[in-house]
């Protein structure tokens, strides 16, 4: 039997959730930002189906209460954009939802610049149209 470093993180992964992640909400609320991406690629790599699930969870249930408005934040963005990236079949169709019930006002408010970066329009577009080039995206 070949054992790969892939493996162990699997096997890893899934003695450390057990362990210290009893509440999925809470450890989610207090994971520092810099590590959420990370956090997330290993729950979609290593993360039994139940994990995923309860992980997805969370992250539903935070893009279904967002408001129009909170387009408008890059923070906010920051975070959909590798929601969608991770899971573009469940998280897409929630963003479109969110920016179709939006105002010409509020879409209008959605900025393209940013402090020193570009801003949440632009990510939205950017993210739009590499999603474009897959067919089911479209």
């Amino acid at each position: 039997m070949y054992v790969t470093p892939e493996l162990i993180a699997h096997v890893a992964f899934d003695e450390v959730y057990k362990r210290w992640i009893v509440e999925p909400e809470e450890f989610l609320s207090d994971i520092p930002e810099n590590l959420l991406q990370s956090f997330l690629t290993r729950v979609a790599w290593s993360g039994r189906e139940e994990v995923r699930h309860r992980i997805g969870s969370h992250f539903r249930k935070w893009i279904a209460s967002l408001t129009p408005a909170k387009l408008a934040e890059v923070k906010t963005v920051d975070q959909i954009e590798e929601l969608v990236e991770s899971d573009p079949f469940t998280f897409l169709p929630m963003i479109r939802n969110i920016v179709e019930q939006a105002s010409k006002n509020e879409l209008l408010s959605t900025t393209g610049e940013g402090a020193g970066r570009w801003g949440p329009r632009r990510s939205l577009v950017w993210l739009s149209e590499r999603l474009a080039g897959f067919p089911e995206h479209f």
